[in-house]
């Protein structure tokens, strides 16, 4: 996995792999969903979002399908809190386009100070850091 960030290996295995998944390197990540490739293009363009970018090859292992397409081959774009977006090659070469979020976050304020302020999930405890003042 390339890194684009400093994390911790924990950090790592518990939202890129999930808890217990640590051998699952080359699945594909759970709660897969197709996009079309406008949205996986607006994605790209938010190139400063992410945190690590994988290659994953599912084929190999078994867990290889994406709404009924066999996929052979998958980049990953990884977000801080483990949900990204992929590009994945079936056995023909055709692209194929997806969205994964292993938590669908719930976030609650937990304090606010001028233009910083702190959110944390209620489901899964992800906590984001936003400084609107640039």
């Amino acid at each position: 996995m390339d890194w684009v960030g400093k994390y911790e290996y924990d950090l790592v295995k518990k939202y890129h792999y999930g808890e217990g998944r640590e051998d699952k390197f080359n699945e594909l990540p759970e709660n897969c969903k197709p996009i079309d490739e406008k949205k996986f293009a607006q994605y790209i363009g938010y190139g400063y979002g992410w945190v690590a970018i994988d290659l994953r090859q599912p084929r190999r292992y078994g867990k290889d399908e994406l709404n009924g397409v066999k996929i052979d081959s998958a980049r990953l774009f990884f977000f801080e809190d483990g949900s990204g977006f992929g590009v994945g090659i079936d056995y023909d070469g055709n692209p194929h386009y997806f969205e994964f979020y292993p938590c669908e976050h719930d976030f609650e304020l937990v304090w606010a100070r001028g233009f910083e302020k702190k959110y944390k999930c209620r489901k899964c405890g992800f906590e984001r850091y936003i400084d609107t003042s640039d």
